[in-house]
């Protein structure tokens, strides 16, 4: 995911440029800010507006921009990570086995992830019922970085 930063004095020698996004720890007594930096910077107009290629991540995140060792605010700036989006998931055997899960936002590995199936498994003549089974699917791994997954789902 790419972000577009629009400020002031974010100079024009990208050299001088590093974008972080942060985490900032509520948890605590203490406020803690733990820092994950953005690839691909790109200056776009000159000390104005930057760009740069987001970490993996979800929820709400701050942004703090050092220009020649002069760092913002990072509680000024925050964004929130758009929640992951499931376009298609490949069948599995029936004996269990792996799929892929494609789609957008998808982040991780996750530590835990699960597939809900639904499937008809009563029928009558006036009415058929849907029941959903939720089913673990382990040994995540990430494919394509924010897009693409698979993971092993049991027999």
């Amino acid at each position: 995911v790419i972000a577009t930063l629009i400020g002031t004095n974010l100079n024009a020698d990208v050299s001088l440029v590093s974008v972080y996004v942060v985490l900032n720890d509520t948890a605590s007594s203490a406020s803690i800010w733990t820092p994950s930096p953005c690839t691909s910077i790109d200056i776009l107009a000159s000390d104005v507006m930057i760009s740069c290629m987001l970490p993996e991540g979800h929820g709400r995140k701050h942004v703090m921009v050092i220009v020649n060792g002069q760092a913002s605010n990072p509680s000024t700036i925050s964004f929130v990570y758009q929640s992951p989006s499931v376009f298609s998931v490949s069948s599995a055997p029936t004996s269990g086995g792996w799929i892929t899960i494609t789609g957008s936002n998808i982040h991780g590995p996750p530590a835990v992830l699960s597939v809900t199936l639904s499937s008809s498994s009563t029928s009558t003549n006036s009415s058929s019922s849907l029941h959903d089974t939720t089913i673990p699917c382990g040994n995540a791994t990430m494919m394509v970085p924010h897009s693409s997954m698979i993971c092993l789902v049991p027999a």
